[in-house]
């Protein structure tokens, strides 16, 4: 005989779905009087069919297998750890690193709730800066378990640092970025802020009154319709660091907080690594009394994915390795903005991501100006195109790297490395190794042609440290 279908009430319904679907029925958990389905198989589907959804499922879907692939005959780092996963109705994406915590960390939970959104925005520099001012305010006061970050993100991320006792926190901030209350009186705040910050600076540019014109009449609906338009074409993802016995026996408490309040549908993660680069063929030199070294070179590079960012975190290495210490140790990749980006755009300074050079000559080089010594840097660049023992130093590097970043996730280690880790690989954490063996020393001297002997790099003279006896007029 078949199994009856009753309905009593059919408001409200909460349907729990299984984390995998074993071949079993679904199951359905409901208040009293809510309606019952038993014995159907077919349920899911018929509710598919009818474009049937719900809001805020309490149960997310795990998409891990659908980016943790192995490749036949190519080293895999293999992460049991790491799941990734989707909530359908919010299109809220979840990685969960397991830890391995000591005891006094064993509820801790470290989380990375970042706004990620492709829109071009170089129209809108000063509606970003007033927002994510507003939305700093908004998270940052009063507020010691949570801080935002713009520097780290093309739009922004939410910090926690919560534990057990107050993990309702995750509902309170998802209330706040997806209905953010932004108001008039701190709006005209964050507006006198962003004026005397640009006034102190003395910018000389000839859209500097425009620009502060513009400011001064941006009001409170220009703010909600750009923060609105942001949310409704960005990407949502939460990088979460928990203790893998805390996760285990709250699995259900998380999987809810941690998609609970969000009352906006983000977009689906897109594969879209492109990007809006241009060759700078045109040199900058601007004046840095505040560096800590003479010369810094920056050469605008993408680093929109994996391997770019690696193949610029290999070359710097090879550089510091090979030329130090003529290239200071505190050289890297630069991955974000770490300026405001209306200041840069004011400043015609570099907003892409660069590989950044710091450079200390002693004085003692046959180099009598700074003309001379960016020759003598090309130079070192060529050098290391030609060196037939940087190819085994890069093997060794890539090896290294590959240690490292498998102690980092696999094993107890700093877990605000670990977090930091996971958001910035994100979907390409399952394919590290196989990324970091496809780098040879070739990449890296196309790398270098490309992006630093076919453009001029953006240079930063701190004349306080000059030490040669001429120089070069900068106009």
């Amino acid at each position: 005989m078949d199994n009856s279908i009753s309905i009593n009430k059919t408001n409200p319904i909460y349907f729990r779905f299984p984390m995998q679907n074993n071949g079993n029925d679904f199951k359905l958990s409901s208040s009293e009087n809510a309606m019952q389905l038993s014995g159907y198989n077919v349920g899911g589907a018929i509710l598919t069919r009818n474009n049937i959804t719900f809001r805020n499922l309490a149960t997310p879907i795990e998409v891990t297998d659908k980016y943790n692939k192995k490749i036949e005959g190519k080293d895999h780092l293999d992460l049991p750890n790491i799941h990734v996963y989707e909530y359908p109705d919010t299109n809220l994406q979840v990685f969960i690193c397991e830890n391995d915590n000591s005891n006094d960390e064993k509820d801790r939970i470290l989380m990375k709730f970042n706004i990620h959104n492709n829109i071009d925005d170089k129209d809108d520099f000063i509606k970003k800066d007033l927002c994510t001012r507003l939305f700093c305010n908004l998270i940052n006061y009063d507020n010691d378990d949570c801080f935002v970050t713009t520097f780290d993100s093309d739009f922004f991320s939410v910090n926690y640092n919560l534990t057990n006792k107050n993990y309702k926190r995750i509902r309170e901030i998802n209330k706040l970025i997806t209905n953010p209350d932004f108001s008039e009186t701190n709006l005209e705040q964050v507006k006198t802020e962003l004026i005397k910050e640009l006034d102190a600076a003395q910018i000389k540019s000839s859209k500097y009154d425009s620009v502060i014109q513009e400011i001064s009449n941006t009001d409170i609906n220009d703010i909600n319709k750009y923060y609105l338009n942001k949310l409704k074409n960005a990407e949502a993802q939460l990088f979460v660091v928990i203790d893998k016995d805390n996760i285990k026996q709250n699995r259900t408490i998380f999987d809810k907080e941690f998609n609970t309040n969000i009352s906006k549908k983000f977009v689906k993660h897109k594969n879209d690594n492109s990007n809006n680069f241009t060759v700078n063929d045109k040199q900058f030199i601007f004046s840095a009394p505040e560096n800590d070294v003479f010369l810094e070179f920056q050469y605008p590079m993408p680093m929109n994915d994996l391997r770019n960012i690696k193949l610029g975190e290999y070359l710097t290495q090879l550089m510091l390795l090979y030329r130090m210490p003529y290239v200071s140790q505190n050289s890297f990749p630069v991955k974000y903005k770490l300026d405001s980006e209306l200041r840069a755009e004011l400043e015609n300074k570099p907003l892409n991501s660069y590989l950044r050079f710091k450079i200390t000559p002693n004085g003692n080089e046959k180099i009598n100006n700074t003309a001379q010594a960016i020759d003598a840097f090309e130079g070192m660049l060529l050098t290391l195109c030609e060196n037939d023992l940087a190819a085994e130093t890069l093997e060794h590097l890539k090896e290294l790297d590959k240690q490292n970043i498998k102690n980092k996730l696999l094993h107890r280690a700093d877990i605000y490395e670990k977090n930091l880790l996971l958001k910035e690989t994100n979907y390409d954490i399952f394919k590290l190794y196989e990324v970091i063996d496809s780098i040879t020393i070739n990449d890296i001297k196309q790398t270098i042609i490309n992006y630093m002997l076919k453009q001029k790099p953006y240079i930063y003279v701190n004349k306080n440290k000059n030490p040669y006896t001429t120089e070069m007029k900068n106009d």
